[in-house]
Parts: C-alpha cells; structure tokens; sequence
C-alpha cells in the first residue's frame, strides 16, 4: 500500500460526514460490479455536486440514486453492512481524485467464528449482493400500464371488487390485495 493510499484511507476514516449514493429502489448503498477487475463497488463522495453528476449519469438509464448522508459515529455499523452485502470496494470521491479502496484496508472484516454457535450471525453476501442487483435492473425494465386501461386481470379484480372504474386502480390499498378476485 503506498504512502499516498494510506492518506486517503485515513481521511476517509475521519470524515465528519460522508455522501454515499443510494438506490432509491433497495434503499441501499447503490452497487456497481466493475467492468475491469469485477469488483464490487460502493461510491463515497464528499461533495454534493459530484454526488449530483454521478447521480445524472445513471438517471438516462433510469436508475434513480439518493445522496445519503453517513454521519462519523454511523460509519463503523455502514462499513460492516458493505461486508454482509457482499461489497468488497469503495470508491471514493474527493474533489476530481477518484480513488479505489479495498473494504477490508478501511475496516477489519468482523470475525465471526469466534462466536458461539448460537450467536453467530447468518450471513449470505452473494445473495445479498444478487438480490441488489437484480433488482437495481428489474425495477428500470418494467413497463408501466396505462392507468386508464390497465392490465386485463387487474380490470377483471377491481371490477369483482366493487371499486368501480378502472381509473380508480390508483386507489385501491395494500389491505385489498388479499381479496382482490375473491368476491
């Protein structure tokens, strides 16, 4: 590791606050495998602006980002949540420099086989990290229905219903959803 790195990695350890980029899908830190060495990445900005410009990159394929703020006190319990979702990389971005750093140079990977059986935390990161971007995709690639037509079994559910017009699909609550067709 060079000396320049290990500068990096400590002021990234004493930030006050961090920008992290978030789906607005998972509610999770937004995961990128990269095309190069296949890592899987997390992206940790200190400025707002770029934070934004990151965000509008992917905003033209459809996938929305939230900016997150991660407080000091919160970044050990974040760094750990990386681990159990499987992500081994952050980026991080301070100012123009764009910097890769393995997780476990930032944080110690916890070790968890040092506790008892029962205490031992079930843990499966590649599903984790699967289910993130599976659904990080999924979401951008569904088509929408027109609310005015809609989809023919959901006319034929809201009409069972009761509920009336199929303009109204917007209304119908999670609640119905177990009696949709059962009337």
């Amino acid at each position: 590791m060079t000396v320049d790195q290990v500068f990096i990695i400590k002021k990234l350890q004493n930030l006050d606050e961090m920008l992290v980029a978030y789906s607005a899908v998972t509610r999770m830190p937004f995961a990128i495998c990269d095309d190069e060495s296949f890592n899987d990445q997390v992206w940790i900005f200190t400025d707002q602006d770029k934070l934004k410009t990151f965000a509008e990159k992917y905003k033209e394929e459809k996938k929305l980002i939230l900016p997150v703020k991660v407080q000091k006190k919160d970044a050990s319990m974040f760094y750990m949540n990386l681990f159990a979702m499987g992500i081994n990389e952050v980026v991080f971005c301070d100012g123009d420099q764009e910097n890769k750093i393995e997780l476990t140079k930032i944080v110690r990977m916890p070790d968890v086989d040092a506790l008892p059986e029962n205490r031992k935390p079930i843990l499966n990161p590649q599903l984790q990290l699967s289910a993130a971007y599976f659904l990080q995709e999924l979401r951008y690639k569904i088509k929408i229905h027109n609310r005015k037509t809609g989809s023919g079994a959901l006319q034929r559910s809201i009409k069972r219903s009761g509920r009336g017009d199929v303009s109204e699909s917007c209304k119908i609550h999670l609640s119905d959803a177990g009696r949709c067709g059962k009337r």
